[in-house]
């Protein structure tokens, strides 16, 4: 859905209301995911769900605000 040469702020994230759950890349840098959640959520949806097929902790579920640290 989101290309590896895209910031996701390049995007208008038409989820308000819907709970959106993503693939996860391993190769995903953490910056990028966490600006990601952030935006799903500001734009309106109610939870951000991670499936990380890769991690010890596969599934990761995020509601409220996400502040990236920088």
């Amino acid at each position: 859905v989101l290309p590896k040469e895209d910031k996701p702020s390049d995007y208008s994230w038409g989820v308000d209301g819907c709970p959106v759950v993503v693939d996860v890349d391993e190769d995903v840098a953490d910056v990028r995911w966490c600006e990601l959640v952030s935006l799903l959520l500001k734009a309106g949806a109610p939870t951000v769900t991670a499936w990380r097929r890769w991690s010890v902790n596969s599934i990761v579920q995020y509601h409220g605000e996400v502040t990236c640290g920088r």
